[in-house]
């Protein structure tokens, strides 16, 4: 189980946390692509109160969602 907090409330928008989900996994598999940074941001963007140093260091399971 990932130790990242999921603090996103966002009126049930279940899309835009599975954006993050996704999102976030891709920096986690860190396949060295161009996408790293705008995937970062994106990471940011949708969820401001995670801290910057746990985007992408663990793997977000759909059952925490």
């Amino acid at each position: 189980m990932s130790n990242l907090k999921l603090s996103l409330d966002l009126l049930g928008l279940e899309n835009v946390k599975k954006a993050y989900s996704i999102a976030n996994n891709a920096i986690y598999f860190n396949d060295n692509s161009d996408y790293l940074t705008a995937l970062y941001e994106i990471c940011k963007v949708l969820n401001p109160q995670v801290d910057t140093e746990q985007i992408g260091n663990s793997f977000i399971d759909d059952e925490i969602l």
